[in-house]
């Protein structure tokens, strides 16, 4: 099982990362473990940006209010970022899996 010629965008991105069947080829895998790289490295710097102003933003709000919708949303943003870390790791296992069975490993 490998990608269709004439497949559409949404057919190839969950051939990709949303199954472990098939094969595929090492240039193939480059460019997707890149693309999922990407995404982390996006995720992860918009992370250092908003975790540190939680921080910040914490210690000084303990002093004036109870709820301040800052830290919410920085610790609402966390939470999504552990998601897609997680889809992420995900992802690039069903795409190693599949280079793997291309190369005749099990």
């Amino acid at each position: 099982m490998s990608i269709p010629p004439d497949a559409s965008a949404w057919a190839i991105l969950t051939f990709l990362f949303r199954t472990d069947q098939g094969v595929i080829d090492r240039g193939m895998w480059w460019r997707s473990t890149i693309f999922l790289s990407g995404c982390l490295a996006f995720l992860s710097l918009i992370w250092m940006e908003v975790g540190s102003y939680a921080y910040e933003a914490q210690s000084a709000a303990a002093r004036t209010r109870l709820f301040d919708p800052n830290i919410f949303a920085a610790y609402a943003y966390l939470v999504f970022f552990g998601f897609c870390v997680i889809l992420i790791g995900v992802s690039h296992y069903n795409l190693s899996a599949k280079r793997c069975r291309a190369r005749g490993r099990p």
